[in-house]
């Protein structure tokens, strides 16, 4: 559980700020952000968090400032589960290609709350491509 703090300024090929797999235990895990920051982070997906297994739960905190292929500020695939909630931003990030604020695919997106602002995509969507489920509560 994160409730304060930042992650902010690496890199990764997925995941710069949080990376969740599957394997290993990871596609049950759960990662709870109720605070903190995750900023100016850079990847081939998920500048800011990729789930690619397990759920990350967010409903308060930042998201902001991020860079990547594709989900700029979050990446969400094969399985796994990204939930904003509450007063939770995604803001300011910025995609190469698809989804400047958040992209997924085969993965649920579910948006009960928060915030998806201020993103950048070069190419195709803007806000958020989740493929094949997006709720909204």
């Amino acid at each position: 559980t994160m409730l304060d703090g930042s992650i902010m300024g690496n890199t990764a090929s997925k995941g710069g700020g949080v990376a969740m797999f599957q394997g290993g235990g990871f596609d049950t895990a759960t990662f709870t952000m109720r605070g903190g920051s995750i900023t100016g982070n850079k990847a081939g997906g998920g500048g800011g968090v990729c789930v690619g297994g397990g759920t990350f739960n967010m409903s308060d905190g930042g998201i902001a400032g991020n860079t990547a292929q594709s989900g700029g500020g979050v990446c969400a695939e094969n399985g796994g589960t990204f939930t904003l909630s509450g007063t939770a931003r995604i803001d300011g990030n910025t995609a190469y290609v698809d989804g400047g604020g958040a992209y997924g695919y085969n993965s649920i997106f579910n948006m009960q709350g928060g915030f998806i602002t201020g993103f950048h995509t070069c190419e195709h969507i803007a806000c958020y491509e989740v493929f094949p489920l997006v709720r909204r509560a």
